[in-house]
Order: C-alpha cells, then structure tokens, then sequence
C-alpha cells in the first residue's frame, strides 16, 4: 500500500530541492518513494475559506480537518529552507498547524511531525550546526498574507503564545540535532 505524509513548505522552494528533500527523508524513514504519496497542504487547504466562509456555508472547521487528516495518515514533515531563519516558521498558518500537530502527537502518544531540510540548507546546517542553537519561534511576529487571517489566528493563540514559541521551537532544535546525530549530541 502506498504510504502517505502530509509536506509543509512556503511556496517560494525550488520544487526540485523540495523533492530531493523528501526523497531522502523517505529512504531514510526506510519508506519506498515510488509508493509515497504526497499532499502539499498549500495546494489542498483552503484555509482562508476555513477562517471566513460566505455567510450562507458553514465549513468544516479547518483545524478540526487538519487533526483528522494527520491523524488518518500519522506524519507530517516540515520541509525547511534555513536551520535558523527558515521561512517556513515566519508564516502564522505553518506555526499553528505544527503547534496543534505537536499537541496532536503528545495526545496520541506516538511521533507525528519530522523537521527536514532542503538539500542547500542542510549543506549550510552541517557546515556550522551550532549556529542554529539560537533560533527562535515567535508567533506574534509571524505574518499571513491577509492581515485578518493573523488576527483570527493570534485570537487564538495570544494567550498561549509562550508556550507555542517554546514548543514548536523545542521539536525544531531537537529536529535539527537529529540530523548532525550523536556529534552534537548536546545541541538540544
């Protein structure tokens, strides 16, 4: 059967560098890429439609359809441009659904999201892994492309900011120690 993962990337990658990433992220999780099924969230959620809906339809609330989705198909790989300035953890739509993926994972008890990095990047990252012990989330400054979409979603999050920060900033580092292995066993 073929396997499924959910990607997440901003739209500006080199589509080319996004499938070199994820071909090695398949053969390293020992998944067959010829039966890897890929659903590009960016291409597949309407999530403007999520937040505001005409007034005569009611939407499947998205992040309820996020949860379900990951939930069904059990991994989501975050596909990033930069160790420590990704693009990726600039945008509120990409924090937020790592947030509630995150929060998904500890409900579930079973790991759901991986970080990974397009091939020049990770050249980057292992040339100088502990420059990215310094990088940082913060939600609050993240932006979305209409402004209305940010202030939907920092009601939300306002409250709980910190904790969104320190959470989807933990699993990068830790992510990102993953891929330099036992070397900089105490980057995290």
């Amino acid at each position: 059967p073929a396997q499924t993962c959910r990607s997440k990337f901003p739209v500006r990658y080199d589509i080319g560098e996004l499938v070199d990433a994820l071909y090695a992220h398949c053969v390293e999780q020992q998944c067959n890429p010829a039966k890897m099924f890929v659903w590009v969230c960016f291409f597949c959620n309407n999530q403007r439609k999520w937040l505001r809906p005409p007034a005569s339809v009611r939407p499947p609330n998205g992040i309820d359809v996020f949860g379900a989705t990951l939930t069904k198909i059990k991994r989501m790989v975050c596909v990033l441009d930069d160790a420590k300035e990704a693009e990726y953890f600039k945008r509120i739509w990409t924090v937020y659904e790592v947030f509630r993926a995150l929060a998904l994972e500890k409900a579930l008890g079973q790991k759901l999201v991986d970080i990974v990095l397009l091939p020049t990047a990770l050249k980057k990252f292992l040339s100088s892994p502990g420059e990215s012990q310094s990088v940082t989330i913060d939600v609050m400054q993240a932006q979305a492309t209409e402004p209305e979409d940010k202030e939907l979603i920092l009601g939300e999050l306002r409250e709980i900011a910190d904790d969104v920060n320190g959470t989807v900033s933990f699993r990068l580092k830790k992510g990102l120690g993953k891929l330099v292995g036992d070397r900089w066993a105490g980057f995290v």
